[in-house]
């Protein structure tokens, strides 16, 4: 493996290049031009690993130690406190990265058991979260409505700990997806559905999860095939829906 890193040590940093980077946290930004930024040794080492080829920028304090490659990866050394000016972050991490982002988000289904839809998730955090929890059940592919949280959210990238860089989500309308595929069932979660254990074999089938505060829509809701609930043994009255979706995941997993 070769690593060809072109180093500054003694460049500075401009304001300009710092202001641009920083404004990169407005989705605005991000969707003007293309690009979003990932924070952290675990995050970066995970991007160069899995997606080197989106890379455009590394910027590092000397703390950091770069990874192997097969790319080419550019690396501009800085100090510590511009790492503070250009992150996000209260505490400024070692090193931070400069994503182009990807053009190959193409409709395509994995070979899965069953598929995931989340329906307005508005919590970057919940959505960062459900991510690493599909990566952990072995989901390749999910699927987000339009309103949910923008998919390159610092938080939502921080959330999934890289491994958006493994599943491939897609932003899509939820008649649109179901027009391209014909699902054999369409599950749509709610508090008053039958009991998540009374299935177990889901072949080609698609899990909805909706929104926090609302739940499923009422469109996707009514298009829905059957509806599921998660048994309650307690007094709280709902569940947060990372949590939710992880049980779901790990019953359909487990039973197939």
């Amino acid at each position: 493996m070769s690593l060809l890193c072109i180093y500054f040590s003694n460049c500075v940093i401009t304001n300009l290049q710092i202001k641009f980077i920083k404004s990169l946290h407005l989705k605005k930004n991000r969707l003007e031009y293309s690009q979003y930024v990932c924070e952290g040794e675990k995050i970066v080492q995970e991007l160069i690993s899995y997606k080197p080829q989106f890379i455009d920028t590394i910027y590092a304090n000397d703390v950091w130690e770069a990874p192997s490659s097969d790319r080419n990866l550019t690396i501009i050394r800085t100090t510590a406190k511009d790492m503070e000016r250009l992150s996000h972050h209260t505490a400024a991490p070692s090193v931070i990265a400069l994503v182009n982002i990807s053009k190959e988000a193409k409709f395509k289904l994995s070979l899965q058991k069953f598929y995931l839809y989340l329906d307005q998730i508005t919590d970057p955090g919940n959505l960062g979260t459900i991510i690493r929890t599909a990566d952990w059940y072995g989901l390749k592919q999910i699927f987000l409505s339009p309103n949910c949280v923008d998919l390159y959210n610092s938080k939502v990238i921080q959330s999934a700990m890289g491994s958006h860089f493994r599943v491939n989500c897609l932003e899509i309308d939820f008649e649109n997806l179901i027009q391209k595929h014909k699902f054999d069932s369409i599950f749509a979660t709610t508090m008053n559905g039958e009991s998540l254990t009374t299935f177990n074999s889901i072949d080609n089938s698609l899990i909805v999860m909706g929104s926090e505060s609302h739940g499923v829509s009422k469109e996707i809701f009514e298009l829905s095939t059957l509806k599921i609930t998660i048994p309650s043994f307690g007094q709280t009255e709902s569940l947060n829906v990372a949590v939710a979706t992880g049980i779901i995941l790990h019953h359909f997993t487990a039973n197939n």
